[in-house]
C-alpha cells in the first residue's frame, strides 16, 4: 500500500530491480552473520571430523629468540589449523615474573589468528622463587591475567569449560576442558620439576591439592568422553612426567615421582577407556614422539597411548596433531620446522 492507502504499483522493470536488490541486501546480511558466527564458534560437521591443530610450548627463553617467537606465531597465524595449545613456560626461570612481563605475554597470545588455549607452566609461577617472587601469589596472578573468562584467547575463540565450576575446586580455573568432533581435550596444570627448590608448608599443600584437583579432572574428561562416545582424549599439561626412569639416578627418580599418581591415573583411565589417548607437554625443549606405555604382565606395549613432547626454545617450531574422526587411531602428529 502507498502513503496515501491505495496500491503502490511499479513498472515491471523497476519491480525486478528492486527485488534484485534485497536479494543483495539479504545475502549481505546472511554474511555478516554467518561470519559473526564463526568467529566465535567452529562452522560445521564435516570441519569437526577432520581438522588440524598447532601445539608449541617453552618458548621466549631469552631476548635474542623473541623475534623467532614471533615468526612462529606467524607461521601458525597462515596454517589451517582448528586452534592453537601452548602447553606452558613463557620465558627462562631466572626472568622476572613481574606483572608487566604476564601481560605482555597474554597480550601477544591474544593476537592469534586462530582461539589459543594457555596452560601453566612452572617458569611463570613455580620456579618464581629464583627471581625472588611467591610462587603461589604468582600463580594466583596467572588466574587473573589468563583465566579470567570461559572463552580461549585470541582474535577468534573457542568456549572453555573450567573446573572452577566444580564447588570442590573452585580455584583451578586453569584446568581447562573442551571438545571438538571426536575428541575431549583436558588441560592441567602440571608445571615442570623444580630441580633443587624445596617446597614450604604452604606449597607443599597446595602441591596435594592440586593433584587431586588433576586427577579429579581427568577422570571426569574421560566420563565426558563415555558419555558423548568419543574415541580420542588428548591431555595436555607443561611437565614431562619422565614415564622411562630406569637410567635415571635415584634422586632424579625421587624428584620425579611428585608426577606419579597423574600418571598412575591416566595409565588406569587409558587401559579402561579403551580410547585412543595422547598426552601432549612440553617442558624438555626437544620433539620427540614415543608409546612408552607397557603391559605390566607381557610387557608389550599398550597401543592406545601415545605420548608427544613439543619443540621448545631456541627452536621455534610447532607440532601439528592431525584429527580424523575416521582414523582409528584419531591422532596423527607431524613435526613443523619454521624457516
Amino acid at each position: 500500500m502507498g502513503a496515501n492507502g491505495h496500491s503502490l504499483e511499479l513498472p515491471l522493470g523497476s519491480a525486478r530491480s528492486l527485488a534484485f536488490v534485497l536479494a543483495l541486501t539479504l545475502v549481505s546480511t546472511l554474511s555478516c552473520v554467518r561470519a559473526s558466527i564463526a568467529r566465535s564458534v567452529p562452522t560445521s560437521a564435516a570441519s569437526d571430523s577432520r581438522y588440524d591443530i598447532a601445539l608449541i610450548g617453552d618458548q621466549q627463553y631469552r631476548a635474542a629468540t623473541e623475534p623467532d617467537f614471533v615468526r612462529l606465531m606467524q607461521a601458525i597465524d597462515t596454517a589451517s589449523v582448528a586452534f592453537v595449545v601452548h602447553v606452558g613456560d613463557i620465558k627462562a626461570g631466572a626472568t622476572p615474573c613481574s606483572d608487566s612481563l604476564l601481560t605482555a605475554r597474554r597480550d601477544q597470545f591474544d593476537r592469534s589468528t586462530h582461539p589459543f588455549v594457555y596452560l601453566f607452566g612452572d617458569n611463570e609461577w613455580s620456579d618464581c622463587y629464583v627471581s625472588g617472587f611467591d610462587p603461589l601469589e604468582r600463580q594466583r596472578k596467572l588466574r587473573e591475567l589468563f583465566a579470567g573468562g570461559d572463552r580461549s584467547l585470541g582474535r577468534s575463540t573457542i568456549a572453555l569449560e573450567r573446573q572452577s565450576s566444580d564447588p570442590r575446586f573452585s580455584e583451578y580455573r586453569e584446568n581447562v576442558r573442551w571438545v571438538r568432533g571426536p575428541v575431549v581435550y583436558i588441560g592441567l596444570d602440571v608445571p615442570g620439576t623444580s630441580q633443587t627448590h624445596r617446597r614450604g608448608d604452604a606449597e607443599e599443600l597446595e602441591y596435594h591439592r592440586r593433584t587431586d584437583a588433576n586427577i579429579a579432572w581427568l577422570r571426569d574428561g574421560f566420563r565426558v568422553a563415555a558419555e558423548r562416545g568419543l574415541p580420542g582424549v588428548m591431555v595436555l599439561f607443561q611437565a614431562n612426567p619422565m614415564l622411562d626412569r630406569t637410567l635415571l639416578p635415584d634422586e632424579a627418580k625421587r624428584r620425579f615421582a611428585e608426577h606419579d599418581p597423574i600418571v598412575a591415573e591416566l595409565r588406569s583411565l587409558t587401559l579402561s577407556s579403551g580410547r585412543q589417548v595422547a598426552l601432549v607437554h612440553g617442558d624438555f625443549h626437544y620433539f620427540e614422539i614415543d608409546m612408552p606405555f607397557r603391559d605390566s604382565t607381557t610387557n608389550r606395549v599398550i597401543p592406545n597411548f601415545t605420548r608427544v613432547q613439543v619443540f621448545g626454545d631456541p627452536n621455534a617450531d610447532w607440532v601439528r596433531a592431525e584429527v580424523d574422526a575416521g582414523d582409528p587411531r584419531v591422532f596423527r602428529f607431524h613435526p613443523v620446522v619454521v624457516p
